[in-house]
């Protein structure tokens, strides 16, 4: 009867954790975007920054300030270090590079697998880069390997330690309980770890409660009528103070990041516009070079 509980109950777990442990939720899907431009564009630059191509001024820009800023990108902050890569799309292959993955954020679907996102999250653009250093899966070869591990050991995380458990219970079960055996082990092996974490958190939550629950009651009930009534409008009173007072605060601190974000804004936005200029007489100098 007992052996009977645990597999329904394994069963249960399986259900619920592979129906929802194979979706990826928008917002999740845009950061590893993100993440994966970042990766991407941080290999590529640090292959191509030295070719002459590349004038002098955004070298020293990309190796002093955007690399630093790439070098430590992670899934939690990549949405807000996408924003360093601008400068790069004015060289073509910056540009095809960043608007391809870019574009990515527009074909999600929360129908497909996390093995086909993932397959989606690190494919390249077929377009040749204009050297000719290979294509960009030639020149990216390393860092797509480099992601697949990282993504495959994110979005579908192994269960090692209960694959080992469940092979050594099997030696020692008879020979007429191997087939559940079989069942016990092919199941719990499509059980991400974490999710048998939690699902054995809840059933010892749900036993307490029943265990304890007459109890519970009888306590609260008893607490309830302790409370003084004056005593309680008067904390209500000034827990509604307090929630203004943070309120005011918030609000106040929420006006003055607005306010830092347009100045961070503008003075990001006019040192693009001189990079382009610059650019532009660069280019105008070596073309007045070439006429004389």
């Amino acid at each position: 009867m007992t052996k009977k509980i645990v597999l329904t109950f394994i069963a249960a777990i399986f259900f619920y954790t592979t129906f929802f442990s194979q979706e990826l939720d928008h917002i999740s899907y845009d950061k590893w975007v993100d993440f994966v431009k970042c990766k991407y564009v941080e290999a590529y630059f640090n292959k191509k920054i030295d070719d002459k191509s590349i004038a002098q001024i955004f070298r020293n820009d990309y190796n002093i300030r955007i690399k630093q800023q790439l070098a430590d990108v992670s899934f939690e902050n990549a949405s807000s270090r996408v924003k360093v890569l601008e400068p790069l799309k004015s060289y073509n292959e910056g540009r095809i590079l960043i608007d391809f993955i870019e574009s990515k954020k527009a074909n999600f679907d929360k129908t497909k697998n996390k093995s086909s996102l993932i397959e989606n999250l690190l494919a390249l653009p077929t377009s040749s880069p204009n050297d000719a250093g290979g294509n960009f899966d030639t020149i990216l070869s390393e860092e797509k390997a480099k992601l697949i591990t990282l993504l495959q050991k994110e979005l579908l995380p192994q269960t090692t330690e209960i694959q080992n458990v469940m092979k050594d219970s099997a030696v020692a079960q008879s020979k007429t309980n191997v087939q559940e055996t079989k069942f016990y082990q092919n199941t719990t092996n499509k059980l991400p770890f974490k999710w048998i974490i939690i699902a054995t958190f809840a059933l010892i939550l749900i036993v307490i409660w029943l265990l304890f629950k007459d109890k519970i009651k009888l306590l609260t009930a008893h607490n309830y009528v302790q409370i003084d009534e004056n005593d309680l409008l008067a904390k209500i009173t000034q827990l509604e103070t307090d929630n203004k007072n943070l309120t005011d605060k918030i609000f106040l601190i929420s006006f003055k990041n607005d306010e830092l974000k347009r100045e961070i804004d503008k003075i990001s936005s006019d040192r693009d516009i001189a990079y382009m200029k610059i650019r532009e007489l660069e280019k105008i100098t070596k073309n007045k070079n070439k006429l004389f």
